[in-house]
């Protein structure tokens, strides 16, 4: 399956933009967006797994092989990512798959090209976010994960807003959601779930109750057999 997986580059305003694909033909295609501190070589084995199904996973601006711009990290300026991949390869309908702070990107542009959208995946994020603090910066710079240049950090905490997206998303009550939470230090509170169930009146709750945050462990299989399922139920 390795050999379906492709590396591109795509044109953006401030330079290039990461796209991990794969030559699955099943549509329509999944589109794949890191957390904050993420990039698309995370979503490699993802790709691989939910092959034959038409994936992307996108390394948003500064991370990972991304080029990044002297200024514009807000959540619609990362939006405009994904706007300027999908269009790059005339995507017209897909489904988002958000992890973490990728949720709130990702349902950015969702909220701005409501037709492009067939479908969701919520994994363990609210879609609230409040303005981020120095302390948050550098508790970012410790993380065991941390790959992000400092500068792209400066910015996305400079640029960060007080803002509630979920209340916008009423136009998605009958958009097929999968709602991923983990059991254990989740970034979806029990009244966060309640409020994003009345929301999108077409979702799906799974919780996996031996997980941190992360919810593709510690039990990969039944993270990616969960999105396998609930793909082969609503996008047939």
């Amino acid at each position: 399956m390795a050999d379906q997986i492709e590396s591109v580059f795509v044109p953006a305003a401030y330079g290039k933009i990461h796209v991990i694909k794969s030559g699955g033909s099943l549509t329509p295609p999944l589109i794949f967006i890191h957390g904050m501190l993420g990039r698309a070589e995370d979503w490699i084995n993802d790709c691989q797994q939910l092959l034959p199904r038409s994936t992307f996973a996108i390394s948003l601006r500064g991370r990972g092989l991304s080029d990044y711009p002297s200024s514009g990290f807000s959540i619609q300026d990362h939006a405009q990512d994904i706007a300027t991949v999908i269009d790059h390869f005339g995507i017209q309908r897909c489904i988002l798959i958000g992890f973490s702070q990728g949720v709130l990107y990702s349902m950015a542009y969702a909220l701005e090209y409501p037709e492009k959208i067939e479908g969701m995946i919520i994994q363990d994020r609210n879609l609230a976010q409040h303005k981020m603090s120095e302390g948050w910066l550098e508790r970012a710079k410790q993380h065991p994960d941390f790959n992000t240049r400092e500068g792209v950090l400066r910015g996305i905490v400079d640029s960060s807003r007080d803002v509630d997206l979920l209340p916008l998303c009423t136009r998605f009550s009958r958009t097929p959601v999968l709602i991923i939470k983990a059991g254990k230090d989740s970034m979806i509170g029990i009244d966060d779930l309640e409020k994003m169930e009345t929301v999108f009146q077409r979702s799906q709750t799974v919780i996996f109750p031996d997980s941190s945050h992360d919810v593709s462990a510690p039990d990969y299989a039944q993270y990616i057999s969960t999105m396998k399922k609930w793909l082969g139920a609503q996008m047939r």
